[in-house]
């Protein structure tokens, strides 16, 4: 039989990570299930619309996925009618994505759930902890010099 992990260890700080971050992911897809998008297709529309990436396969750089995953996404959401494909006029082999005028109503409806499901969750933090929290896991995010990622 194996001994549970230590309180504070990092067996323990790993797994309070992994289950922060399901739990957080549950929380939006149940507020966001009703407009029949996940967290992760607001996320992408978000990040369009905040002109972060222009092409599907700097999405996938900045979600830390592959572009495998990156395209079936932007092919639900093209389907959706939220955004829309176009051939880069700069490189005729890059395909940019856009997002269309639903996509940009489909934000606007949703955001105002996106915040309130962040506070009720947030709400247990002082805005003291937020910060601290947020540079911890900042801090944690970044790759150590001469190591893969992670």
């Amino acid at each position: 039989m194996h001994k549970k992990a230590e309180a504070g260890s990092e067996l323990d700080l790993i797994d309070l990570i992994r289950r922060l971050g399901l739990r957080v992911l549950k929380g939006c897809n149940r507020a966001l299930g009703p407009d029949g998008i996940t967290w992760e297709q607001f996320l992408y529309l978000q990040t369009k619309h905040e002109g972060r990436a222009e092409t599907p396969s700097q999405i996938a750089r900045l979600f830390e996925v592959d572009t495998g995953a990156i395209t079936r996404l932007t092919d639900r959401l093209e389907r959706g009618g939220f955004l829309q494909r176009r051939v880069s006029q700069s490189d005729r082999r890059s395909i940019r994505v856009e997002l269309t005028p639903e996509g940009r109503d489909l934000l606007e409806a949703v955001l105002p759930l996106v915040r309130a499901q962040s506070r009720r969750f947030c709400r247990r933090l002082s805005a003291e902890e937020r910060s601290a929290l947020a540079s911890l896991l900042r801090k944690l995010m970044k790759p150590r010099p001469g190591t893969p990622q992670g």
